[in-house]
């Protein structure tokens, strides 16, 4: 049982020669769009990368800084306020907790805003707020002490927003630092790799394709040109054997009924020329000087002796001999002369 390899090599081969070259012209290009794909999909996702960086991660660690720089400014208008009774320090207290609940709202507009603790942010500040609000309106009625004890309580409420801020802002920049580096590092480093390795394979594929379909051509005219050879020489036994199913494969089977007929035009030309000199050996001639005597008319033989000419002629050719008496004849033995023309006429008296 054959293997898939030599299977799958024995398909190619049967292919035509044009289909040859389109399959190895296919197989490069399909290599190149593979590339093109491995290439657009890391540019695709270095994007994606990109983008989360900038709509995401970078807006998400500014606005929680903000939100810090915000809460303080909230903190220093809020004692301000205490200590000196002003309404109108109390109403920038008022506005820079609106801005922070701006940035607030603006982080739940990012991306993956899900994962954050933005419930726990909000109510935190409520509180905060909540306990600023009680301050304001009981500044007049506390004492040191509980004044101190509401202070303490409300920087225990700042620096658990703090913390959640600050928690944000860090996960959001190693976010950051973490796709960059992915972006740099595997991204980059893959697919380099990935592209180059193709390349290189597409080159080697490419070129054993092509070595693979000249080499079956060449041998294949080779074949053809020796077995050309051998038959212009008369040997046309030596006929070329390519099982190719292609052009070649055609034109060496035509090639090869070619050779077929033409031994058998040359069986049929040498038995011709066999029957031609058996014929020729038949045929007997007369050539040459013959040796006739002037009176009787024989003819001497190689060996000698004087033959009758009649017996001569008949042994040394296929005529036979008639005999009759021409008009000179019949006038000098019997006296009589006969017409020429009337041939049919017989001597009388004979």
């Amino acid at each position: 049982m054959k293997s898939p390899i030599k299977s799958t090599i024995a398909q190619f081969f049967r292919l035509t020669i044009a289909k040859k070259l389109l399959l190895g012209f296919l197989s490069c290009g399909i290599l190149t769009i593979l590339i093109a794909l491995i290439a657009l999909s890391n540019l695709q996702r270095l994007n994606e990368i990109n983008n989360r960086i900038i709509k995401r991660d970078i807006p998400l660690a500014e606005n929680a800084n903000e939100m810090i720089d915000t809460l303080l400014a909230q903190e220093l208008y809020g004692h301000r306020s205490l200590i000196l009774e002003s309404s109108e320090i109390e109403a920038l207290f008022w506005k820079r907790s609106d801005e922070f609940e701006t940035l607030q709202r603006q982080i739940a507009d990012l991306p993956d805003s899900a994962n954050l603790s933005l419930d726990q942010l909000t109510n935190l500040h409520k509180e905060y707020n909540h306990l600023y609000k009680i301050g304001f309106e009981k500044r007049n009625t506390f004492s040191s002490s509980a004044f101190r004890d509401h202070d303490q309580l409300m920087r225990r409420k700042q620096e658990k927003l703090f913390e959640l801020l600050k928690g944000i802002s860090r996960e959001a920049r190693k976010d950051q630092n973490e796709k960059s580096l992915e972006a740099l590092s595997i991204i980059g480093h893959s697919a380099f790799w990935t592209i180059s390795g193709l390349s290189i394979g597409g080159l080697f594929l490419g070129i054993i394709i092509a070595l693979v379909i000249t080499h079956n051509i060449s041998r294949s005219i080779k074949q053809l040109e020796l077995s050309t050879r051998e038959i212009s020489e008369g040997n046309f036994d030596q006929l070329p054997k390519i099982h190719n199913q292609d052009e070649l494969g055609n034109l060496s089977r035509a090639f090869q009924r070619m050779g077929q007929r033409l031994k058998q035009v040359e069986g049929e030309r040498e038995k011709l020329i066999h029957t031609l000199q058996d014929a020729l050996m038949n045929i007997k001639r007369l050539q040459g000087m013959l040796p006739i005597c002037a009176s009787c008319k024989k003819i001497r033989d190689d060996k000698g002796y004087w033959n009758q000419l009649e017996a001569y002629i008949e042994e040394h050719s296929e005529a036979e001999f008639t005999h009759g008496i021409c008009p000179d004849c019949t006038k000098k033995l019997y006296g009589i002369s006969i017409d020429e023309d009337a041939d049919s006429k017989k001597p009388e008296n004979v």
